[in-house]
């Protein structure tokens, strides 16, 4: 049986009961299960420096504390090249918890951040903000 219409981050309660002829059985043991929901932004992102040139920033993040009790799917990051209001879409679909910034430019500072999605959708918030000079 599939339940429908619950509100994602919301506890449920489940038992059954069989019936037959004779009647109802007793309830079975009750058990609790969350609905999914969106997952916990990723942490701890930061510029691998070991990896990193003047022409690429390599970067590494953990994945949510919490991943919405749903697997997680992929990651996006973003970028701004310091001006810090405009943020776009640097990588969609990244499976991994580090990506390869490449063909940037050397002297130039960059900012960086990071979400996370599962099947219901992209974290609501995003990694902490890091700002890399390509150096």
């Amino acid at each position: 049986m599939t339940i429908t219409g619950l509100t994602p981050g919301t506890t449920y309660t489940f038992s059954v009961q069989s019936r037959n002829v004779v009647g109802l059985s007793d309830q079975s043991a009750s058990i609790n299960v969350l609905a999914a929901q969106i997952p916990d932004p990723p942490t701890d992102l930061i510029n691998v420096a070991a990896s990193t040139s003047s022409n690429q920033i390599t970067l590494a993040w953990t994945a949510p504390i919490f991943d919405g009790g749903s697997l997680l799917l992929d990651y996006r990051l973003w970028f701004d090249n310091a001006s810090g209001s405009t943020f776009q879409i640097l990588q969609e679909t990244v499976t991994a918890t580090t990506y390869t910034a490449v063909s940037l430019t050397q002297g130039k500072t960059y900012q960086f951040k990071v979400e996370a999605r599962n099947a219901y959708g992209f974290s609501q918030t995003f990694s902490n903000t890091v700002t890399i000079l390509a150096a």
